[in-house]
């Protein structure tokens, strides 16, 4: 659930990056939604810019421990792509590595904002936009293992002009992780 420092700062986002794969999540009794789907319903309501990027169900590689077993959240989760689809998916994707270069690849092409060249890792030049205004917010949400610290390590890797701040979350440190590091583990 949300804390109050993350609730001010999603509801300052200028853009929503919601990543969907084959598990909800935990559902908040309060709002009996999980928090990718609060905080998708919540960039609706706020007419902010969202890009959706959906799991490719026939072809990418899912272990069976990794999908969904509640029949209530499947049905939350199948309710939640359609809406989805609906309003704003930008891709497909089958592997971790596969969603981060189209979250790369997204970024610059549907913020239309004004290009800069940056060179990346590999050592390539790469045109990616820079924000109109400063800060630009973008909210990466999506259940646990589905993708988001690979796309947020290809865009860094990308040399993008983001800053990375360190968000809470309730499930368990995985044994590479570190505290106020990787996440505020609470």
């Amino acid at each position: 659930r949300f804390h109050d420092k993350e609730r001010a700062v999603f509801y300052q986002a200028d853009l929503f990056l919601g990543i969907l794969g084959v598990r909800y999540g935990p559902i908040d009794p309060r709002t009996n939604m999980s928090m990718t789907e609060a905080e998708y319903r919540r960039a609706c309501e706020r007419h902010i810019p969202r890009l959706m990027f959906l799991i490719d169900e026939d072809n990418a590689r899912v272990r069976p421990a990794q999908v969904e077993k509640s029949p209530v959240a499947l049905a939350k989760l199948e309710k939640l792509k359609s809406d989805a689809m609906a309003d704003r998916v930008v891709g497909f994707f089958t592997t971790a590595d596969n969603l981060a270069a189209q979250v790369a690849a997204a970024l610059p092409q549907n913020l239309g904002l004004p290009k800069a060249v940056a060179t990346p890792a590999g050592g390539s030049t790469l045109d990616i936009p820079l924000p109109r205004h400063t800060p630009l917010l973008i909210v990466v949400s999506g259940p646990s293992g589905v993708g988001k610290d690979a796309a947020l390590k290809r865009m860094h890797e990308l040399n993008y002009p983001f800053h990375f701040l360190v968000t809470c979350t309730t499930r368990p440190k995985r044994a590479e992780e570190i505290d106020d590091v990787d996440y505020h583990f609470i």
